[in-house]
């Protein structure tokens, strides 16, 4: 079912800066089922900002986002799923969001590389 995020902030999930990840990110499958995860916010205090901060490999699909999504600092690769993207697919993905980065900004995901 849809999640609900009122009254929460939430931080950039994966950071690649953490080194349980190995500065890759997700990788992998997220199939959101159709369904839109509502009053999320974001805000990342690094590069790569969005619910997903990097992701390398994966796929994104049936998803919807809505709410805000910020930075704190002057950072790159800020966007509404995911902040950095390398050989990444999406599939089927709606962003209704406020997105505020200083560059590298887009609705859906921030950086994205081949």
């Amino acid at each position: 079912s849809n999640i609900d995020c009122t009254g929460e902030t939430i931080a950039p999930m994966f950071n690649t800066n953490d080194v349980d990840f190995g500065f890759l990110g997700f990788r992998g499958v997220f199939d959101g089922g159709g369904y839109s995860i509502n009053n999320l916010t974001i805000e990342g205090s690094d590069n790569n900002t969005g619910l997903i901060a990097s992701a390398y490999g994966a796929t994104f699909r049936d998803i919807s986002i809505n709410g805000e999504i910020s930075t704190s600092v002057d950072d790159f690769c800020t966007g509404g799923l995911v902040g950095r993207a390398t050989n990444t697919a999406f599939e089927n993905i709606s962003v209704t969001a406020s997105i505020t980065g200083r560059n590298d900004t887009g609705g859906i995901v921030g950086c994205l590389y081949a």
